[in-house]
């Protein structure tokens, strides 16, 4: 073999180093515009959906109070003839994963507000305490599923309540206490009605 046979392959190769550097590059940049572009349009949807459901339906609700579309008005007032000031069983996957969030990151805003709740029961039992805990999963169809833990007044549920994790609707008043096992502010609905 000549040098120069050899200087021609040494430089083949590194042309097709660099050229399969290239390729790489710009497969990262497509992956890394279509991941910008996915996150983009998700948080689109999200910020609709809770324009939507905190929108005004109309200047005035029937009590007064604009409308906020989760079956309350934003002075808290019920449009509902049943007392519910927030009905998240009438929404659906994100709209009501939304309105979900912003209640849990916002729990003083809805402190004593009945809600309707539909989702999974999802019972945790606390063995250093003894006690059991009773939560509402509500599943994110993006993401990540949410917990609301629910009570009734003397701790007593049903004889035919289940025990395990079934389809569950609470309807309670949005409460708070401290927790001394947990040593947390614990956020809970104070259960008013189940259905399952």
């Amino acid at each position: 073999m000549s040098k120069g046979n050899e200087m021609s392959k040494k430089e083949r190769r590194e042309a097709q180093r660099r050229e399969e550097q290239r390729r790489n590059a710009a497969r990262k940049k497509a992956r890394l515009t279509r991941t910008v572009i996915i996150v983009a349009l998700i948080s689109v949807v999200a910020v609709v959906s809770l324009i939507l459901i905190f929108k005004p339906k109309s200047e005035s609700g029937e009590n007064g109070g604009s409308s906020n579309g989760l079956g309350g008005t934003s002075d808290g007032v019920s449009n509902s003839s049943d007392g519910i000031d927030y009905d998240l069983a009438s929404l659906d996957g994100l709209m009501k994963y939304s309105a979900f969030i912003n209640i849990v990151n916002d729990p003083y805003l809805y402190e004593s507000k009945t809600l309707r709740i539909d989702g999974i029961n999802d019972p945790y039992y606390l063995s250093e305490a003894d006690k059991w805990y009773q939560f509402l999963r509500i599943e994110g169809d993006v993401c990540c599923a949410e917990y609301m833990m629910f009570r009734t007044k003397d701790d007593s549920y049903p004889d035919d309540f289940p025990q395990g994790e079934a389809p569950l609707t609470v309807t309670g008043v949005l409460r708070n206490y401290h927790d001394t096992e947990l040593g947390n502010l614990m956020w809970y609905l104070e259960v008013i009605e189940f259905s399952w």
